[in-house]
């Protein structure tokens, strides 16, 4: 018959390790503490107020943050209700189509205010997170065409807050595009206010518009159009020489060391400078915009 025998500290935790430095910890603590001199339990540290209004603002823009990112995936909802209806279309005649035609303008109504554009930070908010940016990008391919153009013109209403984002991203290319087919669609006046827009905006300090290649190549985007309508009429030289001699200004108070490449070579705006500008002039310009339009 095996005798029985009362197993040892190590018999028991020689498996159980963690359990056994425990253990050890636990005999080391020192319980030393009175009435009058009580043992610190816990250890808070004290902020001051600074660090507290810190902590208080880090917490609500967290939470504007996420505010943003849930409202971006809401508009993407929409976006994909208005790609279900035009399938929906395609599968009926066309003297049916009227219902879907009209739903599908109320839910682009719909993503055009939820966008909320006017509100003044709106735009540098969605701007400054890719998804926003993307959901910009096939909001103005999707969007009726009045709510696409709109939101352009406050897209460069508000370029000067543009600036201060970094456009290097694929994204921003992809924007880029987006707003160049609706750019390329207006009328030689609206063009002209489209440029104007970007030169007041940011005629007190070009320095930060000429080293972001998203506005670069809008900018690149209005005077490629301006030369395709300048190829197609005639008479209007005074006006093509007023608006480039804006231009000129603008650009030859930054150095070229300075000058962000737009996307993609837009060789028809040096097309369209030498052929509007005086000689002297645009010898004065002509790197300039090699720098920026061509890639040289």
């Amino acid at each position: 018959m095996w005798a029985r025998h009362s197993p040892s500290e190590s018999q028991v935790f020689g498996r159980r390790a963690p359990l056994r430095r425990l253990l050890r910890q636990i005999r080391r603590l020192r319980i030393s503490s009175s009435v009058h001199h009580p043992r610190e339990l816990i250890a808070i540290p004290q902020q001051s107020s600074d660090e507290m209004a810190a902590n208080a603002e880090a917490h609500g823009s967290n939470r504007k943050f996420r505010d943003l990112l849930l409202d971006v995936e809401i508009m993407f909802d929409l976006l994909l209700k208005m790609d279900d209806i035009e399938r929906a279309m395609l599968a009926l005649p066309d003297d049916a189509k009227m219902p879907l035609f009209n739903r599908r303008v109320s839910v682009s109504k719909q993503l055009y205010q939820r966008l909320n554009l006017e509100k003044a930070d709106r735009l540098q908010q969605l701007l400054q997170v890719k998804k926003g940016r993307e959901l910009l990008t096939k909001s103005l391919h999707q969007l009726k065409k009045e709510f696409a153009r709109s939101a352009v013109d406050l897209m460069l209403n508000r370029s000067s807050l543009l600036t201060r984002c970094r456009s290097e991203d694929l994204s921003w290319a992809e924007l880029h595009k987006a707003v160049h087919r609706i750019v390329t669609a207006s009328d030689s006046e609206k063009l002209g206010e489209l440029f104007q827009c970007l030169l007041m905006q940011n005629a007190a300090n070009p320095a930060p518009f000429f080293k972001n290649k998203f506005l670069v190549s809008i900018m690149g985007s209005i005077l490629h159009t301006m030369w395709h309508q300048a190829s197609h009429s005639k008479g209007n030289d005074k006006h093509w020489k007023s608006v480039l001699s804006k231009l000129v200004a603008f650009v030859e108070s930054v150095d070229c060391s300075s000058l962000a490449a737009s996307y993609s070579p837009i060789p028809n705006v040096l097309v369209l400078c030498e052929r509007f500008l005086d000689r002297p002039v645009f010898l004065r310009v002509e790197k300039h915009l090699r720098t920026l339009f061509t890639q040289e």
